[in-house]
């Protein structure tokens, strides 16, 4: 078993705790890409090198783009195996609240028993 230092392998589970560290790496590499991105346009356009450094800088956009649709895939199956874990049907994987903290994840684990749950009535 891994070190949870973030809590939530306690919470939702080893397989599900690893696809957020992923989601949140890529994410994070990605905001990290697009930063490059926008910084080399500026400055290749500042000095007037602007085909080949633009086209260059391309790169970091696609790794932009990537990293946050990437990040969005991992954090959905994350919830599905969280669902899976908590006994939702697939198809009420989107309410389990993970981006939220292990904070948001107690409150919504929590409200098990509030009408509505687990789409609302969980705050």
């Amino acid at each position: 078993m891994s070190a949870d230092t973030d809590g939530w392998s306690v919470r939702i589970g080893d397989e599900a705790a690893g696809l957020i560290g992923r989601a949140t790496a890529a994410r994070r590499a990605g905001g990290v890409s697009g930063v490059l991105f926008v910084v080399l346009e500026i400055a290749f356009q500042l000095a007037d090198y602007y085909r080949p450094g633009i086209e260059a800088s391309v790169i970091f956009l696609v790794a932009f783009v990537f990293g946050w649709f990437y990040a969005i895939r991992l954090m959905a199956r994350a919830r599905r195996v969280v669902a899976a874990r908590v006994g939702l049907p697939t198809q009420d994987a989107k309410w389990v609240r993970l981006r939220h903290g292990t904070e948001g994840f107690d409150r919504w684990i929590a409200a098990r028993d509030r009408p509505g749950w687990p789409s609302s009535g969980w705050r």
